[in-house]
C-alpha cells in the first residue's frame, strides 16, 4: 500500500523525490510500497517505516502517486497494485507488514513488525557480550536470559573454552533493559 502523502500547513505535499530518495535507511528485507517486490530499503514518514526500493522508478512512482492522491483530494491510503504471477502467489502467501515503528531498541532495524524486536543479552567474564535476537517472542527471550542465568550459577560456559556468563538481561522493544541478573 502506497503510505498517505506527507502534506504541509498548507496541504501540498511536504517532501521531493531527492529529499525521499536521502531519507532512505536500509533494514529488513520487505515488499516495497510501490512494486510489492523485495527491498532492503525504508523510508520514514515521521511515525513509521516503509518498505521502498532506492531506485529512481519506484521513487518517481510514489511521487506520481501522492499527487494523484492530492489532485482527487485523497490523502488515506491508495488501493495495492494488482499482480500477477510469480509476485502475486508470493506476496498472497506471505502477511504483509506495511510499515515499522522504532520504539527505542537499539537493537530495532526499520521493517520489523510492530512490537519488535525483544532481544536478550549476555555479558561474559571476557567482557564480550552475546545478543540473541528474539524478534516478537518475550518468552523465547526470557528462556535464553533463564539458560545464561542458570550456566552462570553452575560456573559452566556454553562450549569448553568459552568464558562463562556473568551478566544477562532482555531489553525489551521499548529498549528498557528488565530481568537483569549477575553472578
Amino acid at each position: 500500500m502506497i503510505p498517505s502523502p506527507p502534506l504541509d500547513a498548507d496541504g501540498a505535499l511536504a517532501t521531493s523525490w531527492h529529499e525521499v530518495m536521502a531519507a532512505l535507511k536500509p533494514g529488513i528485507l520487505a515488499p516495497c510500497c510501490t512494486c510489492r517486490r523485495s527491498s532492503i530499503w525504508h523510508w520514514f514518514d515521521g511515525e513509521h517505516y516503509h518498505p521502498l526500493h532506492n531506485a529512481p522508478h519506484c521513487v518517481t512512482r510514489l511521487i506520481e502517486e501522492w499527487h494523484a492522491m492530492l489532485a482527487v483530494g485523497e490523502v488515506r491510503p491508495a488501493a495495492a497494485l494488482r499482480l500477477t504471477g510469480a509476485y502475486a502467489r508470493r506476496s498472497s502467501a506471505v502477511p504483509v507488514a506495511l510499515t515499522s515503528r522504532d520504539g527505542g531498541s537499539p537493537y530495532f532495524r526499520p521493517g520489523m513488525p510492530d512490537g519488535t524486536p525483544w532481544t536478550a543479552v549476555a555479558r561474559l567474564a571476557d567482557g564480550r557480550e552475546i545478543v540473541t535476537p528474539c524478534a516478537h517472542n518475550a518468552a523465547h527471550a526470557r528462556e535464553v536470559n533463564g539458560f545464561w542465568q542458570a550456566l552462570a550459577r553452575q560456573g559452566a560456559t556454553h562450549y569448553p573454552g568459552a568464558a562463562h556468563p556473568v551478566a544477562g538481561w532482555i531489553v525489551d522493544p521499548a529498549g528498557q533493559r528488565t530481568e537483569k541478573w549477575d553472578r
